[in-house]
């Protein structure tokens, strides 16, 4: 029952979302209903299963009311129900527990939620601001084709390939973006990859676009060799296009100092990439 109490809070809480983003619907949903539903009565999965317990719990005292309330309470001489006063303390503390399970759960948690507390913010915190930056300023301008002159980076991948390689392909024709978590990312992937990766001399064509008044600004990829078992080892280089997050670099940078978190394994030693990328290969070729 105290459960119920807290999601039935709830439940009036995303019909105000709801009815908010109902106002919105042309401008921020394109017109889509069932955007405006997800927007407002999303649920994570332990909230989920929250929300749906109480609604089981509240259809059992529907069709059992009698026997239901007859443990908390009692019916006096003039017909009005009386709460039992052992009782009031163990609903009390029920409600307690069930407020930190139901903020544990992160029960509030929705898109409409999400942009309410950004505006609460006043607007993006430096982090999303950076990874902002980072989609809208490079991301979508490098990956897809514009049906012009930019290829998209399929494209330039498998022009690479026709001019450069003999016989051998990229098994996976996608952007593979290192995000450490020390945030230091090397000039040269070879320095951190224990002979893994190396850079290729040929460099994929490039995009040049005339971008927030600078003219034919260039936008560059560079694509890896990754040696299995390092420089040397005699098996074939598998071929990948790698880098890493400018963004983190920048945090990195404004820390001025290095971090060692998962950077390194449990034996102290760094984690090396080349092989991370290889395993990322293996599972969508």
């Amino acid at each position: 029952m105290a459960l119920t109490v807290f999601v039935g809070i709830e439940a009036i809480n995303r019909f105000c979302y709801f009815f908010d983003e109902l106002l919105k619907i042309k401008v921020e949903h394109g017109g889509s209903f069932i955007r405006v539903l997800k927007a407002a009565f999303s649920f994570n999965i332990p909230s989920g299963v929250i929300v749906i317990g109480s609604l089981v719990f509240c259809l059992i005292i529907y069709f059992n009311t009698e026997k239901s309330f007859c443990s908390f309470c009692t019916v006096n001489h003039t017909g009005l129900l009386t709460w039992k006063k052992k009782d009031i303390f163990a609903f009390f503390f029920a409600l307690v527990f069930a407020f930190f399970l139901v903020d544990l759960a992160n029960i509030r948690e929705c898109r409409s939620q999400k942009i309410e507390n950004m505006n609460r913010l006043g607007g993006l915190d430096y982090g999303s601001a950076m990874a902002c930056s980072y989609f809208y300023g490079y991301l979508k301008i490098i990956l897809p084709a514009d049906g012009k002159e930019n290829k998209g980076l399929l494209g330039r991948i498998e022009e690479f390939e026709d001019n450069e390689l003999k016989n051998q392909t990229f098994p996976v024709k996608k952007l593979f973006i290192l995000i450490p978590a020390s945030f230091y990312i090397p000039p040269n992937l070879k320095e951190i990859s224990n002979e893994w990766l190396e850079p290729i001399p040929q460099k994929l064509s490039y995009i040049s676009i005339d971008r927030a008044g600078v003219a034919r600004r260039p936008y560059k990829n560079t694509a890896y060799k990754i040696h299995p078992g390092g420089y040397g080892s005699g098996k074939a280089p598998i071929y990948v296009v790698t880098e890493g997050a400018t963004p983190m670099m920048t945090f990195f940078e404004a820390q001025q100092y290095k971090h060692r978190f998962s950077d390194y394994d449990e034996r102290g030693k760094r984690v090396n990439p080349g092989e991370i990328l290889l395993r990322r290969i293996q599972e969508k070729s």
